[in-house]
């Protein structure tokens, strides 16, 4: 793979390791509710090997962008399929998936599928070191015994959680380890998606009718876990709203910061 076709909104680590692995990159437009402006995909797709797509928050594409993704396939364009915010889909059509579980549970690694042959290209990255899973395995432990205590204050896991995302970036890629792989498959995953689209129609209920904010999925998707609830703050008061909640123990992120500041802010 020497290019590949990818959306303008996009998380700056990833664009950064498709350059740094030497694939040249265009963009496709996203419009301001994550979803795929259609005819400027059609028109940029077939001159690229790859298109990459993502799964937004893990509310899923439209009808109408799966029924572009199968053309597209049919024409001969590899689909890789960013799941990271979605955990697992049910209905995914990449030829290449993958998700995220540091996003959604406390363990390492990623499930990561593919109807091409990928053992050459992983062989590579066999034996090499995983320095931050140790870090992880540290941070499990003193938070599990920091709940048992009933403190009110974790600030203590900060250190470990810096030196886990330095090491994260430092070690690039390296293989999954199998306990980890064996603890996530464990966990009741059916249990976690009730209660994430549980907790999506209860944030639904209360925040609808507020002004200040604009809900960008009202619905969840049948097929993946949704990330978080996302929403757009107006007339700029994203910040202060942070500083509230984040008195309050909730800690919401921006994601991702834009170089553009007039833009709404996604919380």
């Amino acid at each position: 793979i020497h290019e590949m076709l990818i959306p303008s909104y996009i998380c700056s680590t990833m664009a950064d390791a498709f350059s740094r692995y030497g694939i040249s990159t265009s963009y496709y437009l996203v419009d301001e509710h994550f979803r795929i402006d259609l005819d400027d995909l059609r028109k940029k797709a077939p001159a690229f090997q790859v298109l990459y797509a993502i799964n937004y928050f893990g509310y899923g594409f439209s009808p109408e962008e799966k029924d572009a993704f199968r053309q597209m396939k049919s024409d001969g364009v590899l689909l890789i399929e960013d799941d990271a915010q979605a955990a697992f889909s049910r209905d995914a059509l990449g030829d290449i998936h993958f998700n995220t579980l540091r996003k959604f549970v406390p363990y390492d690694g990623s499930f990561f599928y593919s109807t091409v042959d990928m053992t050459a290209s992983l062989a590579k990255f066999k034996d090499l070191p995983n320095h931050r899973l140790p870090v992880i395995r540290r941070f499990r432990r003193r938070f599990a015994e920091l709940l048992a205590e009933g403190v009110e204050s974790f600030d203590e896991l900060n250190p470990l959680f810096d030196e886990s995302e330095l090491h994260y970036y430092q070690d690039l890629t390296v293989l999954g380890d199998p306990d980890e792989q064996t603890a996530a498959v464990r966990l009741d995953w059916p249990a976690i998606e009730a209660r994430r689209k549980s907790n999506h129609q209860r944030l639904l209920e209360r925040l609808q009718d507020l002004s200040g904010i604009e809900i960008i999925f009202p619905q969840v998707s049948p097929d993946s876990l949704p990330l978080g609830f996302p929403v757009y703050v107006k007339n700029g008061r994203r910040d202060a709203l942070l500083n509230h909640l984040r008195e309050e123990n909730v800690y919401p992120v921006v994601h991702w910061e834009m170089a553009d500041e007039d833009r709404k802010s996604v919380v």
